[in-house]
Protein backbone atom coordinates (compact mmCIF):
# COMPACT_ATOMS: atom_id res chain seq x y z
CA UNK A 1 0.00 0.00 0.00
CA UNK A 2 1.37 3.39 -0.99
CA UNK A 3 2.04 5.71 1.89
CA UNK A 4 -0.41 8.57 2.24
CA UNK A 5 1.44 11.87 2.10
CA UNK A 6 0.25 14.58 4.46
CA UNK A 7 0.62 18.34 4.54
CA UNK A 8 0.06 20.21 7.81
CA UNK A 9 -1.63 23.61 7.53
CA UNK A 10 -0.83 25.48 10.73
CA UNK A 11 1.85 25.07 13.36
CA UNK A 12 -0.03 25.63 16.62
CA UNK A 13 -0.39 23.31 19.59
CA UNK A 14 -3.01 20.99 18.11
CA UNK A 15 -0.91 20.59 14.95
CA UNK A 16 2.06 19.74 17.14
CA UNK A 17 0.10 17.09 19.02
CA UNK A 18 -1.37 15.61 15.84
CA UNK A 19 2.03 15.19 14.21
CA UNK A 20 3.53 13.76 17.40
CA UNK A 21 0.71 11.25 17.81
CA UNK A 22 1.03 10.28 14.13
CA UNK A 23 4.71 9.45 14.22
CA UNK A 24 4.13 5.72 14.71
CA UNK A 25 1.21 5.32 12.29
CA UNK A 26 2.15 2.70 9.71
CA UNK A 27 1.89 3.96 6.16
CA UNK A 28 1.56 7.63 7.14
CA UNK A 29 4.10 10.16 5.95
CA UNK A 30 4.03 13.84 6.85
CA UNK A 31 6.04 15.45 4.05
CA UNK A 32 5.12 19.14 4.20
CA UNK A 33 4.09 21.95 6.53
CA UNK A 34 2.81 25.42 5.77
CA UNK A 35 2.76 28.44 8.05
CA UNK A 36 2.42 32.20 7.90
CA UNK A 37 6.19 32.73 7.93
CA UNK A 38 9.19 30.79 6.72
CA UNK A 39 10.67 30.88 10.22
CA UNK A 40 7.64 29.17 11.76
CA UNK A 41 7.52 26.58 9.01
CA UNK A 42 11.24 25.87 9.37
CA UNK A 43 11.02 25.56 13.15
CA UNK A 44 8.10 23.13 12.93
CA UNK A 45 9.69 21.16 10.12
CA UNK A 46 12.98 20.83 11.96
CA UNK A 47 11.27 19.76 15.19
CA UNK A 48 9.27 17.01 13.46
CA UNK A 49 11.64 16.11 10.64
CA UNK A 50 9.32 17.34 7.89
CA UNK A 51 11.29 17.91 4.68
CA UNK A 52 9.11 20.47 2.86
CA UNK A 53 8.53 23.75 4.64
CA UNK A 54 6.41 26.49 3.11
CA UNK A 55 6.04 30.14 4.11
CA UNK A 56 2.50 30.33 2.71
CA UNK A 57 -0.53 28.08 2.78
CA UNK A 58 -0.95 28.56 -0.96
CA UNK A 59 2.45 27.00 -1.56
CA UNK A 60 1.63 24.09 0.72
CA UNK A 61 -1.62 23.11 -1.01
CA UNK A 62 0.05 23.51 -4.43
CA UNK A 63 2.58 20.77 -3.65
CA UNK A 64 1.78 17.93 -6.09
CA UNK A 65 3.19 15.32 -3.73
CA UNK A 66 0.68 16.02 -0.95
CA UNK A 67 -2.44 13.81 -0.81
CA UNK A 68 -4.15 15.13 2.33
CA UNK A 69 -4.17 18.49 4.09
CA UNK A 70 -4.73 18.62 7.84
CA UNK A 71 -6.24 22.04 8.59
CA UNK A 72 -5.15 23.08 12.08
CA UNK A 73 -5.58 26.85 11.96
CA UNK A 74 -7.91 29.00 14.06
CA UNK A 75 -11.59 28.12 13.82
CA UNK A 76 -12.31 31.44 12.12
CA UNK A 77 -10.03 30.37 9.26
CA UNK A 78 -11.24 26.80 8.76
CA UNK A 79 -13.55 27.74 5.92
CA UNK A 80 -10.96 29.73 3.97
CA UNK A 81 -8.16 27.22 4.45
CA UNK A 82 -10.37 24.23 3.63
CA UNK A 83 -11.60 25.90 0.44
CA UNK A 84 -7.99 26.70 -0.44
CA UNK A 85 -7.00 23.04 -0.10
CA UNK A 86 -10.07 21.70 -1.89
CA UNK A 87 -9.58 24.08 -4.81
CA UNK A 88 -6.10 22.62 -5.14
CA UNK A 89 -7.63 19.15 -5.36
CA UNK A 90 -6.55 17.99 -1.91
CA UNK A 91 -8.46 15.80 0.51
CA UNK A 92 -9.00 17.55 3.83
CA UNK A 93 -9.11 16.59 7.50
CA UNK A 94 -10.25 19.80 9.19
CA UNK A 95 -10.06 20.43 12.89
CA UNK A 96 -13.30 20.95 14.76
CA UNK A 97 -15.45 22.87 14.52
CA UNK A 98 -15.60 22.25 10.78
CA UNK A 99 -16.74 25.85 10.29
CA UNK A 100 -18.10 28.79 12.25
CA UNK A 101 -21.66 28.14 11.11
CA UNK A 102 -23.71 25.87 8.88
CA UNK A 103 -23.66 28.30 5.96
CA UNK A 104 -19.88 28.08 5.76
CA UNK A 105 -19.98 24.30 6.06
CA UNK A 106 -22.48 23.98 3.21
CA UNK A 107 -20.09 25.88 0.96
CA UNK A 108 -17.21 23.64 1.98
CA UNK A 109 -19.19 20.44 1.47
CA UNK A 110 -20.41 21.54 -1.96
CA UNK A 111 -16.87 22.29 -3.13
CA UNK A 112 -15.58 18.94 -1.82
CA UNK A 113 -18.20 17.18 -3.94
CA UNK A 114 -17.35 19.29 -6.98
CA UNK A 115 -13.65 18.54 -6.62
CA UNK A 116 -14.28 14.85 -5.85
CA UNK A 117 -12.32 15.13 -2.60
CA UNK A 118 -13.18 13.96 0.88
CA UNK A 119 -13.80 16.43 3.69
CA UNK A 120 -13.73 15.12 7.26
CA UNK A 121 -14.20 16.97 10.52
CA UNK A 122 -11.56 15.96 13.05
CA UNK A 123 -13.83 14.86 15.87
CA UNK A 124 -11.10 12.68 17.32
CA UNK A 125 -13.36 11.02 19.89
CA UNK A 126 -15.18 9.26 17.06
CA UNK A 127 -12.16 7.07 16.41
CA UNK A 128 -11.51 5.88 19.98
CA UNK A 129 -11.91 2.13 20.62
CA UNK A 130 -14.33 2.93 23.45
CA UNK A 131 -16.63 4.60 20.92
CA UNK A 132 -16.70 1.42 18.86
CA UNK A 133 -18.06 -0.34 21.93
CA UNK A 134 -20.61 2.41 22.53
CA UNK A 135 -21.84 2.21 18.94
CA UNK A 136 -22.09 -1.57 19.16
CA UNK A 137 -24.21 -1.34 22.32
CA UNK A 138 -26.57 1.05 20.54
CA UNK A 139 -26.82 -0.71 17.18
CA UNK A 140 -27.11 -4.22 18.66
CA UNK A 141 -30.10 -3.26 20.75
CA UNK A 142 -28.37 -4.24 24.00
CA UNK A 143 -29.39 -0.90 25.50
CA UNK A 144 -32.89 -1.17 24.10
CA UNK A 145 -34.52 1.93 22.69
CA UNK A 146 -32.39 4.97 23.48
CA UNK A 147 -34.37 7.32 25.70
CA UNK A 148 -31.99 9.84 27.19
CA UNK A 149 -28.51 11.32 26.98
CA UNK A 150 -26.97 13.32 29.80
CA UNK A 151 -23.61 14.93 29.06
CA UNK A 152 -21.49 17.71 30.48
CA UNK A 153 -18.14 19.19 29.64
CA UNK A 154 -16.55 22.03 31.52
CA UNK A 155 -13.37 23.56 32.83
CA UNK A 156 -12.24 26.98 33.94
CA UNK A 157 -10.77 28.87 31.01
CA UNK A 158 -7.19 29.59 32.09
CA UNK A 159 -7.22 32.78 30.02
CA UNK A 160 -6.77 31.33 26.55
CA UNK A 161 -7.84 34.07 24.07
CA UNK A 162 -9.04 31.60 21.43
CA UNK A 163 -11.59 30.29 23.95
CA UNK A 164 -13.01 33.68 24.89
CA UNK A 165 -12.58 36.20 22.08
CA UNK A 166 -15.15 36.00 19.25
CA UNK A 167 -12.71 37.34 16.66
CA UNK A 168 -10.57 34.24 17.34
CA UNK A 169 -13.53 31.87 17.25
CA UNK A 170 -13.94 31.84 21.02
CA UNK A 171 -17.07 30.68 22.77
CA UNK A 172 -18.16 27.64 24.74
CA UNK A 173 -20.56 26.25 22.13
CA UNK A 174 -18.04 25.91 19.31
CA UNK A 175 -15.06 25.16 21.53
CA UNK A 176 -16.46 22.43 23.80
CA UNK A 177 -20.24 22.26 23.46
CA UNK A 178 -19.71 20.49 20.16
CA UNK A 179 -18.69 17.35 22.06
CA UNK A 180 -21.90 17.22 24.08
CA UNK A 181 -24.05 17.74 20.99
CA UNK A 182 -22.01 15.18 19.08
CA UNK A 183 -22.55 12.40 21.63
CA UNK A 184 -26.30 13.07 21.55
CA UNK A 185 -26.27 12.72 17.76
CA UNK A 186 -24.29 9.49 18.04
CA UNK A 187 -26.72 8.10 20.61
CA UNK A 188 -29.80 8.94 18.55
CA UNK A 189 -28.09 7.68 15.39
CA UNK A 190 -28.16 10.85 13.36
CA UNK A 191 -31.71 11.99 14.02
CA UNK A 192 -32.12 15.74 13.91
CA UNK A 193 -33.77 17.11 17.05
CA UNK A 194 -37.36 18.25 16.71
CA UNK A 195 -36.87 20.85 19.45
CA UNK A 196 -33.88 22.82 20.74
CA UNK A 197 -34.07 24.84 23.96
CA UNK A 198 -31.07 26.57 25.47
CA UNK A 199 -30.05 29.09 28.11
CA UNK A 200 -26.62 30.61 28.49
CA UNK A 201 -24.42 33.42 29.70
CA UNK A 202 -22.29 35.82 27.67
CA UNK A 203 -18.92 36.93 29.01
CA UNK A 204 -17.06 40.23 28.93
CA UNK A 205 -15.65 39.65 25.44
CA UNK A 206 -19.04 38.85 23.94
CA UNK A 207 -18.70 35.06 23.70
CA UNK A 208 -20.79 32.40 25.42
CA UNK A 209 -19.23 31.03 28.60
CA UNK A 210 -21.77 28.59 30.00
CA UNK A 211 -24.79 26.96 28.37
CA UNK A 212 -27.50 24.45 29.18
CA UNK A 213 -29.30 22.73 26.30
CA UNK A 214 -32.26 20.40 25.95
CA UNK A 215 -32.64 18.55 22.67
CA UNK A 216 -35.92 16.77 22.01
CA UNK A 217 -36.07 14.01 19.44
CA UNK A 218 -39.01 11.63 19.28
CA UNK A 219 -41.70 12.09 21.93
CA UNK A 220 -39.80 10.03 24.51
CA UNK A 221 -36.21 10.88 23.57
CA UNK A 222 -34.29 13.76 25.11
CA UNK A 223 -30.73 14.97 25.61
CA UNK A 224 -29.77 17.14 28.57
CA UNK A 225 -26.47 18.84 27.83
CA UNK A 226 -24.36 21.41 29.63
CA UNK A 227 -21.00 22.95 28.99
CA UNK A 228 -18.96 25.60 30.74
CA UNK A 229 -15.77 27.63 30.57
CA UNK A 230 -16.45 28.90 34.10
CA UNK A 231 -16.36 25.72 36.17
CA UNK A 232 -14.83 22.27 36.31
CA UNK A 233 -17.57 19.71 35.71
CA UNK A 234 -17.59 15.87 35.92
CA UNK A 235 -17.01 15.65 32.14
CA UNK A 236 -19.07 12.50 31.75
CA UNK A 237 -21.72 11.29 29.34
CA UNK A 238 -24.36 8.65 29.91
CA UNK A 239 -26.56 7.07 27.26
CA UNK A 240 -29.70 5.54 28.72
CA UNK A 241 -31.91 3.03 26.97
CA UNK A 242 -34.95 0.98 27.88
CA UNK A 243 -32.73 -2.02 28.73
CA UNK A 244 -29.70 -0.37 30.26
CA UNK A 245 -27.10 2.35 30.08
CA UNK A 246 -23.50 3.07 29.22
CA UNK A 247 -21.51 5.75 31.00
CA UNK A 248 -18.48 7.29 29.37
CA UNK A 249 -16.33 8.17 32.34
CA UNK A 250 -14.16 11.28 32.74
CA UNK A 251 -13.24 12.64 30.28
CA UNK A 252 -15.94 11.42 27.89
CA UNK A 253 -14.46 13.34 24.95
CA UNK A 254 -11.31 11.25 25.32
CA UNK A 255 -12.81 8.04 26.67
CA UNK A 256 -10.77 5.23 28.16
CA UNK A 257 -13.33 3.84 30.63
CA UNK A 258 -16.94 2.72 30.22
CA UNK A 259 -19.45 1.52 32.78
CA UNK A 260 -22.08 -0.71 31.17
CA UNK A 261 -25.19 -1.44 33.22
CA UNK A 262 -27.67 -3.79 31.51
CA UNK A 263 -30.86 -5.17 32.99
CA UNK A 264 -30.29 -8.56 34.61
CA UNK A 265 -26.52 -8.13 34.73
CA UNK A 266 -24.02 -6.70 37.15
CA UNK A 267 -22.46 -3.39 36.04
CA UNK A 268 -19.43 -4.01 33.85
CA UNK A 269 -16.40 -1.74 33.89
CA UNK A 270 -14.40 -1.76 30.67
CA UNK A 271 -11.07 -0.06 30.10
CA UNK A 272 -9.48 0.97 26.82
CA UNK A 273 -5.93 2.08 27.61
CA UNK A 274 -4.36 4.67 25.36
CA UNK A 275 -1.22 3.83 23.39
CA UNK A 276 1.90 4.55 25.38
CA UNK A 277 3.89 7.54 24.08
CA UNK A 278 7.55 7.07 23.38
CA UNK A 279 9.91 8.58 25.91
CA UNK A 280 10.70 11.42 23.50
CA UNK A 281 7.06 12.32 22.79
CA UNK A 282 5.48 15.23 24.63
CA UNK A 283 2.00 16.70 24.20
CA UNK A 284 0.26 20.01 24.82
CA UNK A 285 -3.17 18.62 25.63
CA UNK A 286 -4.61 15.87 27.83
CA UNK A 287 -4.64 12.42 26.18
CA UNK A 288 -3.46 13.78 22.82
CA UNK A 289 -1.79 10.46 22.08
CA UNK A 290 -5.37 9.45 21.25
CA UNK A 291 -5.08 11.50 18.06
CA UNK A 292 -3.24 8.44 16.75
CA UNK A 293 -6.60 6.65 16.37
CA UNK A 294 -7.89 9.44 14.16
CA UNK A 295 -4.71 9.66 12.10
CA UNK A 296 -4.64 5.89 11.58
CA UNK A 297 -8.26 5.65 10.49
CA UNK A 298 -8.13 8.57 8.04
CA UNK A 299 -4.75 7.50 6.71
CA UNK A 300 -6.14 4.04 5.92
CA UNK A 301 -8.98 5.38 3.79
CA UNK A 302 -8.91 4.32 0.17
CA UNK A 303 -8.02 6.86 -2.50
CA UNK A 304 -11.56 6.81 -3.88
CA UNK A 305 -13.35 7.07 -0.50
CA UNK A 306 -15.35 10.27 -0.27
CA UNK A 307 -16.70 10.00 3.25
CA UNK A 308 -15.71 8.53 6.58
CA UNK A 309 -18.46 6.43 8.18
CA UNK A 310 -17.39 7.37 11.70
CA UNK A 311 -17.69 11.11 11.00
CA UNK A 312 -20.27 11.46 8.23
CA UNK A 313 -20.35 14.95 6.79
CA UNK A 314 -24.11 15.20 7.36
CA UNK A 315 -23.46 14.76 11.08
CA UNK A 316 -20.99 17.64 11.03
CA UNK A 317 -23.49 19.83 9.21
CA UNK A 318 -26.31 18.91 11.60
CA UNK A 319 -24.17 19.71 14.63
CA UNK A 320 -23.37 23.14 13.20
CA UNK A 321 -27.07 23.76 12.52
CA UNK A 322 -27.87 22.84 16.11
CA UNK A 323 -25.10 25.12 17.37
CA UNK A 324 -26.38 27.95 15.15
CA UNK A 325 -29.78 27.62 16.82
CA UNK A 326 -28.29 27.52 20.30
CA UNK A 327 -26.19 30.60 19.68
CA UNK A 328 -29.20 32.44 18.26
CA UNK A 329 -31.25 31.61 21.36
CA UNK A 330 -28.60 32.81 23.81
CA UNK A 331 -27.61 35.92 21.83
CA UNK A 332 -24.16 34.84 20.67
CA UNK A 333 -23.10 35.69 17.11
CA UNK A 334 -19.95 36.06 15.04
CA UNK A 335 -19.23 38.54 12.29
CA UNK A 336 -19.54 35.76 9.73
CA UNK A 337 -23.16 35.15 10.80
CA UNK A 338 -24.23 38.53 9.44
Amino acid sequence: MRKMRWGILGTGRIAQDFVTASQDVIGMEVIAVGSRTQEQADDFGKRYDIPKRYATYEALVSDPDVDIIYVASLSTLHRDHTLLALNAGKNVLCEKPLAMNAKQAEEMIQLAKQKNCFLIEAIWTSFYPALEEVRNLISSGDLGDIKMVIADIGFKNPGVPSLSKPELGGGATLAIGLYAIWIAQVAFQGKYPSSITSFGSIGQYGSDEQVGVTLGYDKDQVAQLSYSLLANTPNQAIIIGSKGSVRMETSFWSPTKLTIDLEGHKPKHSEFPLPLPRHDQTFNFHNSIGLRYEATHVNNMEQDDRENPLVPIQQSLDILRIMDTIRSQIGMSYDCDK
